[in-house]
């Protein structure tokens, strides 16, 4: 029990130490950067302090989705018109000479011919 917990805790505590590296080297480019030369002793004397400034760095999405704001769209979706399909004249001597074929070739048997 106590070997599951602490190999848990340990993995908790290795990716809590590789984000605050994240933030820290973050925190001390920009305060360099911007000539913020007590901002940069500060977190060279206490490290952790990295997790007390705002973050340069966005992860994820930019800026929140607003939660109760409906779905915007242009405008009802337009009805489709009604599909007529266009039927095919029956030949009847079309249809007497395919089922004589089939008849020949023996693909039509006598009671099928119904």
């Amino acid at each position: 029990m106590t070997g599951c917990f602490s190999t848990v805790l340990l993995l908790v505590l290795a990716v809590l130490t590789m984000v605050t590296l994240i933030r820290w080297f973050e925190q001390i480019t920009d305060a360099v950067d911007h000539d913020h030369w007590s901002k940069v002793s500060l977190l060279i004397a206490v490290p952790l302090t990295a997790w007390l400034f705002e973050s340069k760095v966005a992860a994820g999405r930019p800026f929140a989705v607003p939660r109760h704001e409906p779905i915007r769209g242009f405008g009802d979706t337009p009805s489709p018109p009604p599909v007529k399909k266009k039927r095919m004249a029956v030949d009847p001597d079309a249809i007497a000479k395919l089922k004589q074929k089939m008849k020949e070739q023996g693909m039509l048997e006598e009671k099928d011919e119904g």
